[in-house]
């Protein structure tokens, strides 16, 4: 009874594929004339830094002396780090939003008129009605006086007004950005300052004693010059490249209880502080924090610093996870899409 005759449900079939045909050549036309691709990604690349992005739909701009029936035309977008949201009006309306090439470069610059691009906001509250009801109010006007652009700002809910706090920006006020930005060159000038004195070379004041004598040093002079002489012939040659793997004679004499060989002159290594194992320790636990904040699991990413990577079967289902993570974001955009879809009055039946 509800669907009728095979009759009637045949002509509704042949309805639905003339409704169909018609705007399949206009959506086909749509996506020819915008690069939807491009769109997500500098959406979502706004998305991901600052949870919110600023997508903008143009509008078929009509003929004179007939009413207006506009369809969407053209999509664009508006970097997020040069747009600014208008004051809430009384009814907590934001009607405008402002977009300058000059707030890229400064955040507080000087800025004319002619600096400044005002687009009519449609929020995503209500973009459909506040569209159409746009469109009521203008569709007698000049084609010149009517508004064809607008800005249609999607973001993440946050308690902020206006502008959305990614969660991601915890790192900054917590310090963990200052401490990972320095972990590795302070580990790096603590490796350069533990190496700058690779080796200590200790002469024996008896052997010295022995010299002085033998040279016939009376003179603290003449006592300094020996010194300096043995010194700088050891130095030299430790320094030399060419001498590499090549051997040094050095002389040993007795001690004084007449048995114990003395070293004449001694080459000591100056001890290295190893602490790979806390510098591994120190990347994992500080990466795993940053990751947190930015909301993805450390194995996501594959090598994580200090720590080597899970299965397959674990990453995929971490890859699951984050797509269900996401899925509220991709339904804000695939909204806007299907927004433009339902106003140009597009089938029904068809979903983005």
């Amino acid at each position: 009874d509800l669907i009728g005759t095979p009759e009637d449900e045949l002509e509704r079939l042949k309805k639905d594929y003339r409704m169909w045909k018609e705007t399949n050549r206009e959506w086909k036309e749509f996506c020819e004339s915008n690069n939807l691709n491009l769109h997500f990604l500098q959406c979502m690349q706004d998305d991901v830094h600052l949870d919110i992005y600023f997508p903008t739909i143009g509008l078929s701009i009509g003929r004179r002396g007939e009413e207006w029936k506009p369809k969407i035309v053209k999509i664009g977008y508006i970097p997020a780090v040069c747009t600014r949201l208008e004051e809430m009006d009384s009814r907590l309306r934001i009607n405008h939003v402002y977009y300058s090439e000059k707030w890229r470069r400064d955040a507080t610059p000087k800025l004319e008129n002619k600096d400044i691009v005002a687009y009519p906001t449609l929020m995503p509250q209500n973009m459909l009605p506040e569209l159409r009801r746009q469109v009521e109010k203008n569709k007698y006007k000049s084609p010149r006086l009517r508004p064809t652009w607008f800005c249609c700002p999607c973001f993440y809910p946050s308690p902020k007004p206006y502008y959305p706090q990614p969660a991601w920006w915890s790192i900054f006020p917590s310090r963990t950005y200052d401490y990972a930005s320095t972990l590795i060159t302070d580990k790096a000038m603590a490796r350069q300052n533990a190496t700058m004195w690779g080796k200590m070379i200790f002469i024996n004041n008896e052997y010295l004693r022995a010299m002085f004598d033998d040279l016939g040093a009376d003179t603290p002079e003449e006592k300094e010059k020996i010194r300096n002489d043995i010194y700088k012939r050891i130095n030299d040659f430790l320094q030399r490249r060419e001498n590499n793997g090549k051997t040094i004679c050095l002389d040993m004499f007795p001690g004084p209880d007449g048995k114990t060989m003395q070293h004449a002159v001694e080459i000591v290594d100056v001890p290295q502080i190893t602490n790979s194992k806390e510098l591994k320790d120190e990347l994992e636990e500080i990466s795993s924090i940053i990751f947190f904040a930015i909301g993805v699991h450390p194995a996501l990413i594959g090598s994580v610093p200090g720590k080597s990577s899970s299965g397959g079967t674990y990453q995929r289902e971490l890859s699951l996870l984050k797509q269900n993570q996401v899925s509220p974001r991709q339904r804000i955009y695939l909204r806007f899409i299907n927004n433009i879809y339902t106003f140009n009055g597009l089938d029904p039946h068809g979903e983005v």
